[in-house]
């Protein structure tokens, strides 16, 4: 009879740790989704605002690991290097656990420029889209996108996006 008060003693402080549980948690949860979305934000107003600045080789760094992994940062900013952006807006942002839908508008041109023999351009123009986003290691990463919407992350079927 000696654990008899052990007992209840374990029982009385499992309630209240349990209690606490479900009062402190969301109120943490509350401040780190917060905290996460400034990140967020700060993070995608400098992805553009490098961009913008042509600062290709910074701008590289905002990409998911697993985009950075197969693409070179030369073969990257080769391939953006005729596009000139002049400002971007972001809309509302919707973040659901890892992952986040950043909807854009973005105003940019593509001076003249020959690609295989022919001239292309296009004026200065307006653009919106949503933009993905993944919560890895701490920090927040664009994720890349081909023009068939498939990401490098879909090569790593270990990984759940």
């Amino acid at each position: 009879m000696k654990y008899k008060g052990w007992i209840k003693k374990s029982l009385f402080c499992s309630v209240v740790i349990l209690i606490m549980g479900v009062f402190v948690t969301p109120v943490f949860s509350s401040e780190m989704a917060d905290a996460r979305k400034e990140r967020l934000i700060e993070r995608v107003n400098s992805y553009w605002d490098d961009r913008i600045q042509g600062r290709l080789d910074k701008n590289y760094e905002y990409y998911d690991p697993f985009f950075r992994g197969v693409v070179m940062p030369i073969v990257y900013e080769a391939s953006l290097v005729q596009i000139k952006f002049h400002s971007h807006q972001t809309g509302n942002i919707e973040i659901t656990e890892n992952i986040a839908k950043v909807p854009m508008e973005v105003e940019f041109e593509i001076p003249e420029t020959v690609v295989l023999g022919k001239a292309i351009t296009v004026p200065k123009k307006k653009d919106k889209w949503v933009e993905d986003w993944i919560w890895i290691d701490g920090d927040w990463f664009k994720v890349f996108k081909t023009k068939l919407n498939v990401s490098y992350i879909s090569f790593f079927p270990s990984f759940p996006p």
